[in-house]
């Protein structure tokens, strides 16, 4: 196990310091000031890494963290990251922080905001959990004095808490970490988990999100004792524009990005198909579908364990998949809340989509006048294709009488 974890951390090391210098999200790692160059630069955004440098006792109580510097260090405390004294003797605190192999981007992307405060490169640390290898990567910074106020900040008791004046400490930088760290989307929004912190905490950061940023949210409970917040789907657009600036790519989901790639490349349709076997004589059927080049397959299966529905369909020569919902209880119960509401282009076929969805629910789909309505807005979906149905245009009884004329096949 010690050898596969040399090589892995080998390899990582080297792969992250020759794409380092020309990734623009890697800020300070790889920053180089130019010799002679006299522009100003705001404090703390030109440090270098000082992996692997010596410091003095001296030289490191002079350390002071610049404000950008500190935001960064919030929401990564909120969330994932820790403050401790490493040793019963040592007199000062060190920041640690950890994430999965799975989120090795955004790991890398933490790290080179903060290696100017780190004596080494990460670690790799192997654990075996039900015969279940896992991987996490993990760095420590230097101890020092300006860590040991952090600590007191946030530990002021020994264990962690959110400080009293958060109001102040919750920039659009520390939110974008925190939620990185422990935002969740869900259909109806954003839970950000905040399992271990007291009601009182919650109630807190929640008055935070309210008041400073506007956001609608509210108190969900995991378990009696673990408190949540949920921001809700509304104030998701909001949200989006003060924290995406200051998140890395990786963590795009984390702010429902997936729903801007449904409401951008999904298709809403409605089929209606002639039927022996219905005593109306037609059967109505509901599709969303979003098509992608056959590369992006494992792009759509992911769509099917996010949802827990759908199915991948691909064309006869494999050049592009599909991803697929046609029941109507997946489509009424998980797929069109998670959209609502859509804005843009697609508004007014989502809009038709759903007025279908809720007609087939309460069985109109089976009366004349149902199938009427559901032909009628079938008419004026995507691009007004002129499948208009003439015969269900005209007054017809729902008691006795034949059913409608049979139509060629949509």
């Amino acid at each position: 196990m010690t050898s596969s974890k040399n090589e892995y951390m080998n390899k990582i090391n080297i792969t992250f310091m020759n794409f380092l210098n020309t990734n623009t999200e890697f800020g300070y790692l790889g920053h180089n000031v130019a010799n002679g160059n006299t522009d100003l630069e705001i404090w703390g955004t030109n440090l270098s890494s000082t992996v692997g440098v010596k410091f003095t006792r001296t030289q490191l109580s002079m350390v002071r963290l610049p404000w950008h510097i500190q935001t960064i260090m919030v929401g990564l405390i909120l969330s994932d990251a820790w403050v401790i004294f490493d040793n019963k003797t040592y007199k000062n605190a060190l920041l640690g922080f950890s994430q999965s192999g799975a989120n090795s981007q955004y790991f890398w992307f933490v790290f080179s905001l903060l290696s100017h405060y780190c004596p080494s490169f990460p670690l790799v640390r192997i654990r075996s959990r039900l015969g279940t290898k896992t991987i996490a990567l993990q760095f420590k910074t230097r101890s020092m004095p300006c860590f040991t106020a952090l600590h007191s900040l946030f530990y002021p008791g020994g264990t962690k808490v959110v400080p009293t004046n958060i109001y102040v400490l919750l920039t659009p930088v520390a939110l974008a970490h925190w939620i990185m760290g422990d935002g969740s989307t869900e259909r109806h929004g954003l839970i950000i988990c905040t399992d271990s912190y007291s009601i009182e905490d919650v109630v807190r950061l929640i008055n935070v999100l309210i008041i400073r940023y506007r956001l609608e949210c509210t108190l969900r409970h995991h378990t009696p004792t673990q408190p949540r917040i949920d921001i809700r789907q509304r104030s998701m657009p909001l949200l989006r524009t003060i924290v995406r600036p200051h998140m890395h790519s990786s963590m795009a989901n984390k702010l429902g990005e997936l729903k801007a790639h449904y409401t951008t490349e999904g298709c809403f349709f409605i089929n209606i198909q002639k039927s022996k076997t219905h005593i109306i004589g037609y059967v109505v059927a509901l599709h969303f579908f979003i098509t992608q080049d056959s590369r992006d397959v494992e792009l759509l299966k992911s769509f099917i364990k996010f949802f827990g529905c759908g199915r991948i369909k691909s064309n006869s020569n494999q050049s592009w998949v599909n991803f697929v919902v046609t029941k109507s209880g997946d489509l009424t119960n998980k797929i069109i809340p998670f959209l609502h509401p859509i804005e843009g282009v697609k508004s007014a076929d989502f809009s038709d989509f759903c007025k279908a969805a809720e007609l087939i629910k309460h069985k109109g789909h089976l009366t004349s006048s149902g199938l009427k309505e559901i032909n009628t807005l079938k008419s004026q979906m995507n691009l007004k294709r002129e499948h208009v149905l003439p015969s269900l245009l005209s007054d017809t009884s729902d008691e006795g009488g034949s059913s409608p004329p049979l139509f060629d096949q949509l």
